[in-house]
């Protein structure tokens, strides 16, 4: 055996070149790196129908970045020509799923909801009531993130 004060270490295997870094993950998206519209897939319903709203969210930005896109965030909301909210998606159905999704560049999320055509308040506090013909404005809200309002008419 070799004398462990004159043996030579062998050396061990030399480390290959390191990985590439990791891109860091993405940043929460702000508000202002998104554009959030509702609109109804027709402009006009009949009073009686259950008309379907669409949320489309866009990354206007650059940057990749992450929002939680989940039904706990969404809402769309029905308002009179006074400015009096007659409904929102939220008030019969609270709560709902968290889904944190990264949004590259331009990239768009859609969801729909369906509307039973009802007023409703918050909590579904209050008799709900079948909302009659006319124009009203719809605005959808993702977090703190709000749409411009978009028509619908009830005929």
């Amino acid at each position: 055996p070799a004398d462990p004060a004159t043996a030579t270490p062998t050396p061990g295997p030399t480390p290959a070149s390191s990985p590439p870094a990791r891109p860091a993950p993405p940043k929460p998206c702000p508000d202002s790196a998104l554009q959030l519209r509702v609109l109804p897939e027709r402009p006009a319903y009949r009073v009686g129908e259950q008309p379907v709203l669409d949320l489309v969210l866009r990354n206007v930005s650059t940057a990749a970045c992450v929002r939680d896109l989940g039904a706990a965030h969404q809402e769309v909301l029905l308002y009179d020509g006074s400015n009096r909210r007659l409904w929102s998606s939220n008030d019969c159905y609270p709560g709902g799923t968290r889904d944190p999704q990264v949004l590259g560049p331009g990239d768009s999320a859609s969801f729909s909801v369906t509307w039973s055509g009802l007023s409703s308040r918050p909590k579904c506090a209050g008799e709900r009531v079948r909302v009659g013909p006319g124009g009203y404005m719809l605005v959808g809200r993702l977090g703190t993130l709000v749409s411009k309002r978009s028509p619908i008419r009830l005929t």
